[in-house]
């Protein structure tokens, strides 16, 4: 099968040649799957998560593979490759839909709507699902019990988070007495001790919004007053709570309890253009993990508590409840196009592109862009009030715009020169089976990310170099000659590492077993054995 020539290829090239990317020979094939998309999974701190359990759900879950086209999904390092069946590709307003569901053990679940529009054929995103023992700055989590009565409260309860991790705010939640707890089947829960786990958000701090619920700040599945919408929330104040009796997880309450969340002081009110203040009013709304979708509950009043801005509601049911503005978004993408007289032809330049509403990041894209290839595609953006923002590799911002037009319109983002540009980097393999003379077609493609060496031991810090085309790439994010870098490549099933390689100007390979090519330096016989038998397979 090519598939295993293909995966000694990747493995040959990263454990033995000096300059990695010289001509990375790997492949998901293309010609089978046209549309694949790489999830990147952080714990909100930078570090990849891959003790998660994954499953595909959703409309179109049918029609996802991996990238080694099966059904099986794993996260590898922190990464998760997901490929649509070609006799599925999207067309123009078919999309492919789908969710991505995330768990584990001392996790909070995070399920991420999907959807893949037609052109959108290579996709990075990344999303972060909360540790509750380590959880990132502006998180403060909370894990207190209660003693229960015959499976009730005999007194007022109150439960609540402290100060702690750069969240200022708190969430103050008030049980009357005599309130019972339900699964998700109605049925009453009995136990002596009532645990509970409590998640305050500060949305001002950045790294705290990283887990938003359902990936990210836009939602295309949102319940509202007037019906469902697509639609971007600008969260004032944001709680998760989970409860059990005796193991099991609560769902309902016999009585309404009161939750009330201290909200950010400098939040600006969409309704009102200015600093939220008492009296002002914002929208309640929760999240059902296990749907993915949001639902209206209500408006609340902010009021002054104990010198805190604080919004206080009453709720039968457990789950992420926002407190903030909601604005309706796009019904698709966006299209954005991203020119700079100082792009050069034939070069991949890796890109974070984002869009900004009130100050927040509401989306995030990584693109490897061109001059014939400088296109992004944004999902759902709001229709008014939003702004573009493009950083490149090194953090840079190149360009800050607000966007203009209607959903469907084209916006021309430029790019300002960025302070430093690199020497042009390029990067091909060949591949020669044992006997012949002539390098064979083998042209892989594959997900390449880099980093500065660092200790092998740490696997945080990684950046999208680029999505290497039939075993080609060409980037000027790399310092040639002087540098040392740690490379990941994606490919499949698979994640490949190599550490601590100084790349060249012009980076070329071929793997065989003549002099000068590769062949690994673990094992190399087994490799050769390998190399003979897929070539024998393929008769050449």
């Amino acid at each position: 099968m090519k598939y295993k020539l293909y995966l000694l290829l990747l493995s040959v090239l990263l454990l033995q040649c000096q300059n990695p990317l010289q001509d990375v020979e790997i492949q998901i094939s293309t010609d089978i799957l046209h549309y694949t998309t790489l999830v990147q999974v952080e714990d909100g701190n930078g570090n990849p998560v891959s003790n998660l359990t994954v499953a595909i759900t959703g409309q179109d879950a049918d029609q996802i593979y991996n990238l080694a086209g099966t059904k099986t999904f794993l996260l590898q390092s922190g990464v998760l490759g997901l490929g649509v069946h070609p006799r599925s590709d999207p067309e123009e307003g078919m999309p492919v839909m789908f969710n991505i569901e995330l768990s584990g053990t001392g996790f909070l679940t995070q399920n991420i709507p999907m959807t893949i529009h037609k052109g959108q054929l290579q996709q990075v995103i990344k999303t972060d699902v909360l540790n509750i023992r380590e959880a990132p700055a502006g998180i403060a989590v909370a894990t207190p019990t209660a003693p229960l009565q015959g499976g009730a409260t005999a007194e007022e309860v109150t439960l609540e988070t402290a100060p702690q991790n750069q969240a200022t705010e708190v969430t103050k939640i008030t049980m009357p007495a005599a309130t019972q707890f339900q699964d998700a089947g109605g049925n009453t829960l009995a136990g002596g001790q009532l645990g509970a786990v409590i998640a305050h958000v500060d949305p001002s701090k950045e790294s705290a919004l990283r887990i938003f619920p359902g990936g990210g700040l836009i939602s295309n599945n949102v319940q509202t007053p007037t019906g469902n919408t697509a639609g971007t929330f600008i969260p004032a104040g944001l709680v998760n709570i989970d409860m059990s009796v005796g193991g099991v997880a609560v769902k309902h309450f016999s009585q309404p309890i009161t939750v009330g969340i201290q909200i950010d002081p400098s939040f600006t009110n969409m309704n009102t253009g200015g600093i939220v203040k008492a009296g002002d009013e914002l929208s309640i709304y929760s999240y059902e993990t296990g749907a993915a979708n949001w639902k209206y509950e209500g408006n609340g009043t902010v009021e002054m508590i104990d010198g805190k801005p604080t919004v206080a509601f009453e709720t039968t049911h457990l789950t992420w409840f926002m407190v903030g503005n909601f604005v309706s978004s796009c019904p698709s993408y966006q299209s954005l196009t991203l020119t700079g007289t100082w792009l050069t032809a034939g070069i991949k330049y890796p890109m974070v592109v984002e869009a900004m509403v009130a100050g927040k990041v509401v989306a995030s894209v990584n693109a490897d862009i061109s001059v014939s290839e400088n296109t992004v595609r944004m999902n759902n953006l709001p229709e008014q009030g939003v702004s573009i923002r493009v950083k490149n590799e090194n953090g840079e911002i190149l360009a800050m715009r607000a966007i203009t037009g209607s959903c469907s319109s084209v916006n021309t983002i430029t790019l300002s020169r960025p302070s430093v540009i690199n020497k042009k980097v390029t990067m091909q393999l060949h591949v020669r089976c044992p006997n012949n003379v002539a390098t064979i077609g083998v042209l892989p493609t594959f997900y390449l990310y880099y980093r500065l060496a660092k200790p092998t031991a740490d696997v945080s810090g990684y950046k999208l170099l680029g999505v290497v085309e039939k075993g080609f790439i060409s980037t000027t994010a790399l310092t040639p000659g002087t540098v040392g870098y740690d490379f990941k490549a994606v490919w499949g099933d698979q994640v490949k590492y190599a550490h601590n390689k100084i790349v060249a100007a012009d980076n070329t390979a071929t793997v065989g077993d003549g002099e000068g090519e590769l062949i690994g330096e673990i094992d190399p016989a087994n490799n050769l054995q390998m190399l003979q038998e897929k070539c024998k397979e393929f008769g050449l």
